[in-house]
């Protein structure tokens, strides 16, 4: 498992108000993607809690990883792929362990 984030200067990935709004900051009309798209060619599936799941489907834009696999992994049992929103995404939804389900 390797892993890519984006990270504020304080170590965090959301807000206090648990938005990544910061991560659509003007960036001096800069194209640099740091390495993301190069990184993202060696991906097969995503892992993600299904909060921040919710949080990519909320942005203006078409859901960025939909020729992958994802596997969402939450708390709650009764979410499940019905929940998910996400047509024609190969998608799976895990309540438990997520270093268990990783192995």
């Amino acid at each position: 498992v390797v892993i890519y984030v984006a990270a504020s200067l304080d170590g965090r990935i959301a807000n206090a108000a648990g938005s990544v709004d910061w991560l659509m900051l003007p960036n001096d009309g800069k194209e640099e993607d740091y390495g993301y798209a190069k990184f993202m060619k060696r991906v097969s599936t995503i892992l993600m809690g299904r909060k921040t799941y919710e949080s990519v489907l909320g942005f203006d834009c078409e859901y960025p990883y939909k020729d992958l696999e994802n596997v969402i992994f939450t708390k709650n049992p009764a979410y499940s792929a019905a929940h998910a929103k996400t047509e024609g995404v190969n998608l799976q939804v895990i309540c438990g362990n997520i270093v268990d389900e990783v192995k």
